[in-house]
């Protein structure tokens, strides 16, 4: 990783620190949606802060989210029982929709001038130096 991309995961992180019950209640609220976690934690793991922060967060509000959509399918699993199948092969052109927006949207995230953003409360694109070419010999 570069160093200007660590400096940038460093000011989001000195954040997250400072604010630990906020990230604790946002991971608690992702959980209860049925939206995929994986893209989250990669981009928490990025920070290098532990788990304790928002593990006990996370599986509280992912065990009743699953809880809550469980019962609801059942319900109507009994109720449209006799429409046969009634969403096809929707679901997975959906699955794969959000696991794209999603991981673009990580890659945005990883894009922004944290500084700029939590400091000066505007959203800009890092900046990032074009790499040496270095060593590199013409033939």
């Amino acid at each position: 990783m570069r160093d200007m991309d660590r400096q940038n995961i460093a000011v989001a992180t000195s954040w997250l620190e400072r604010k630990k019950a906020m990230t604790a209640t946002v991971f608690l609220l992702y959980a209860f949606s049925p939206l995929p976690s994986n893209y989250l934690f990669i981009a928490y793991g990025l920070t290098g802060l532990g788990l304790r922060t928002i593990a006990l967060a996370f599986f509280l509000g992912r065990t009743t989210s699953y809880l809550a959509w469980t019962s609801l399918a059942q319900f109507a699993s009994a109720r449209l029982e006799g429409e046969g199948d009634l969403l096809g092969a929707y679901p997975g052109v959906y699955f794969v929709g959000s696991q794209l927006v999603l991981l673009g949207l990580v890659y945005g995230l990883s894009q922004l001038d944290w500084r700029a953003l939590l400091e000066d409360h505007k959203i800009r694109r890092l900046k990032r130096a074009l790499p040496s070419r270095t060593g590199s010999t013409k033939i």
